[in-house]
Protein backbone atom coordinates (compact mmCIF):
# COMPACT_ATOMS: atom_id res chain seq x y z
CA UNK A 1 0.00 0.00 0.00
CA UNK A 2 1.24 3.68 -0.72
CA UNK A 3 1.62 6.44 2.13
CA UNK A 4 -0.31 9.80 1.77
CA UNK A 5 2.53 11.68 1.31
CA UNK A 6 2.97 9.27 -2.42
CA UNK A 7 -0.29 9.94 -3.15
CA UNK A 8 0.29 14.26 -2.48
CA UNK A 9 3.19 13.41 -4.07
CA UNK A 10 1.26 12.24 -7.54
CA UNK A 11 -1.23 14.63 -7.00
CA UNK A 12 1.01 18.04 -6.91
CA UNK A 13 0.21 19.19 -10.30
CA UNK A 14 -3.33 19.60 -9.44
CA UNK A 15 -3.38 20.40 -5.92
CA UNK A 16 -0.87 23.48 -6.88
CA UNK A 17 -3.45 24.61 -9.90
CA UNK A 18 -6.41 24.30 -7.19
CA UNK A 19 -4.41 25.94 -4.32
CA UNK A 20 -3.88 28.92 -6.87
CA UNK A 21 -7.87 29.31 -7.41
CA UNK A 22 -7.96 29.55 -3.57
CA UNK A 23 -8.78 25.63 -2.93
CA UNK A 24 -7.08 22.73 -0.71
CA UNK A 25 -6.89 19.14 -1.74
CA UNK A 26 -7.39 17.22 1.06
CA UNK A 27 -5.67 13.60 1.17
CA UNK A 28 -6.38 10.61 3.41
CA UNK A 29 -6.35 6.65 2.79
CA UNK A 30 -9.07 4.44 4.47
CA UNK A 31 -8.26 0.77 3.97
CA UNK A 32 -8.56 0.06 0.63
CA UNK A 33 -9.39 3.95 -0.65
CA UNK A 34 -7.85 6.91 -1.03
CA UNK A 35 -10.29 9.23 -0.06
CA UNK A 36 -9.83 13.15 -1.70
CA UNK A 37 -11.57 16.19 -0.82
CA UNK A 38 -11.26 19.72 -2.10
CA UNK A 39 -12.42 22.36 0.16
CA UNK A 40 -12.76 26.02 -0.90
CA UNK A 41 -11.42 28.84 1.15
CA UNK A 42 -12.24 32.33 2.34
CA UNK A 43 -11.12 33.86 -1.77
CA UNK A 44 -11.82 30.32 -3.62
CA UNK A 45 -12.64 31.31 -7.21
CA UNK A 46 -16.21 29.26 -7.78
CA UNK A 47 -15.80 29.91 -11.12
CA UNK A 48 -12.51 28.34 -11.59
CA UNK A 49 -13.53 25.24 -10.15
CA UNK A 50 -13.99 22.50 -13.07
CA UNK A 51 -17.25 20.17 -13.07
CA UNK A 52 -16.89 17.44 -10.56
CA UNK A 53 -16.70 14.58 -13.54
CA UNK A 54 -14.23 16.39 -14.87
CA UNK A 55 -12.06 16.61 -11.68
CA UNK A 56 -12.28 13.15 -10.85
CA UNK A 57 -11.04 12.28 -14.20
CA UNK A 58 -7.90 14.57 -13.88
CA UNK A 59 -7.15 13.09 -10.10
CA UNK A 60 -7.61 9.65 -11.10
CA UNK A 61 -5.63 9.92 -14.19
CA UNK A 62 -2.58 10.68 -11.57
CA UNK A 63 -3.17 7.79 -9.53
CA UNK A 64 -2.15 4.55 -11.38
CA UNK A 65 -2.97 1.36 -10.38
CA UNK A 66 0.75 0.61 -10.49
CA UNK A 67 1.73 3.51 -8.00
CA UNK A 68 -1.47 3.28 -5.74
CA UNK A 69 -1.97 -0.45 -5.28
CA UNK A 70 -5.53 0.45 -6.09
CA UNK A 71 -8.24 0.59 -8.73
CA UNK A 72 -10.00 3.93 -9.71
CA UNK A 73 -12.77 2.72 -7.89
CA UNK A 74 -11.09 2.80 -4.80
CA UNK A 75 -10.46 6.59 -4.81
CA UNK A 76 -13.65 8.38 -3.23
CA UNK A 77 -14.06 12.78 -3.86
CA UNK A 78 -16.20 15.05 -1.73
CA UNK A 79 -16.63 18.30 -3.22
CA UNK A 80 -17.75 21.64 -2.18
CA UNK A 81 -21.27 22.23 -1.99
CA UNK A 82 -23.20 23.33 -4.75
CA UNK A 83 -20.10 23.03 -7.58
Amino acid sequence: MTSEQHIRQLLRPLSGALEADGYALEVSLRPGVIALQVVAGPDACADCLVPREMMEQMLRSRLPTHETGLSHDNVSLRYPEGS
